[in-house]
């Protein structure tokens, strides 16, 4: 008798298992925990003009300024960004928005990115994951893809 009831009693806990293992998540829900997407790259980002460190892919060069707002590191290869907004992380950012594209965006922890080049061809995915301040700048934490195909994307 007693044999059986554990059986039950491990069937039961295997099930829970797979079950909360397994279980559904809405990428669309900011709120949710979504997995990192393959091909995510982790960066350290330090702001400023002479010091800051520039993020190169493609035809997309941006860094963080002094007013630690995302902008265009390349007069030649200007962009534009979107504020996705609280996110759990890069696996939420699943789309390109249709409007609020702006050449300069505040940068903010927690917070999800679109970025584009201006001729609309290639976009890149951030999120802003924390900062560290330091006395004369602020080193930021991202994880960024490139190239961001939303398609490709659940």
């Amino acid at each position: 008798m007693r044999t059986m009831n554990v059986g039950k009693w491990f069937m039961t806990l295997m099930m829970a298992c797979t079950t909360i293992a397994c279980g559904n998540y809405d990428p669309t829900d900011p709120n949710n925990s979504v997995p990192d997407p393959k091909g995510t790259i982790s960066l350290r980002m330090r702001n400023g003009m002479d010091n800051a460190t520039e993020l190169h892919v493609g035809n997309i060069y941006i860094y963080i300024d002094n007013a630690d707002n995302f902008a265009s590191s390349s007069i030649e290869y200007e962009c534009e960004f979107v504020d996705m907004g609280i996110m759990k992380g890069l696996g939420n950012v699943i789309r390109i928005p249709d409007s609020g594209w702006a050449p300069k965006i505040a940068v903010y922890s927690g917070h999800g990115y679109v970025v584009r080049s201006l001729d609309k061809q290639s976009y890149l995915r951030i999120y802003v994951v924390n900062y560290s301040p330091y006395l004369l700048y602020k080193e930021f934490d991202v994880k960024y893809q490139y190239p961001f195909n939303p398609l490709s994307v659940w």
